[in-house]
């Protein structure tokens, strides 16, 4: 079964960078790297699975690809009923294209690599994927405003530390 999670250590040292000023405030996927940057160095930890496979995926990079793909990802979802989540990272080169067919969504795993996905796609409601896609990017939200990073105060995240994902629309 697909599903993207971020765990939370039980406590964190804040590094030394933190206060760091923003380079670009405007730019979404700066912010959404540095941010996911950020939460690698304080030990948060990134769960994904489905299609069949062990991702071992890390927070800094490979799930900031995630992170960066979730506003347009959102957007198209949620008007067009269907949107891809693009993930580049070296080794791990797939796209996942959700499809909404009514209160259901197909999610498909094209691999740009050798490895063959098994199951090839994955269905799940679209409570459940509106569930899991608000709980991780609230969690992400939630970690930037723990550690007390501007990143936080800032649009998307901002809207998202209260839980509001698709109200962002």
């Amino acid at each position: 079964m697909f599903r993207i999670r971020l765990i939370s250590p039980e406590r964190i040292a804040l590094p030394a960078n933190l206060y760091e000023q923003l380079e670009d405030p405007e730019y979404y996927q700066y912010l959404a790297m540095t941010g996911s940057r950020l939460l690698e160095e304080v030990g948060y930890q990134f769960e994904m699975n489905g299609f069949g496979r062990e991702w071992n995926m890390d927070v800094g990079y490979d799930m900031s690809t995630i992170v960066e793909s979730l506003p347009d990802f959102i957007q198209n979802f949620h008007f067009g009923g269907t949107g891809e989540i693009d993930i580049y990272s070296q080794g791990l080169e797939c796209t996942l294209v959700f499809l909404r067919a009514a209160d259901m969504v197909r999610i498909a795993c094209i691999s740009r690599t050798k490895w063959t996905p098994d199951p090839a796609f994955e269905v799940c409601t679209l409570e459940d994927l509106k569930e899991m896609l608000a709980g991780f990017a609230t969690d992400f939200a939630h970690g930037l405003h723990r550690l007390s990073s501007p990143i936080a105060q800032l649009e998307p995240f901002r809207s998202w530390l209260t839980g509001g994902v698709w109200e962002t629309l």
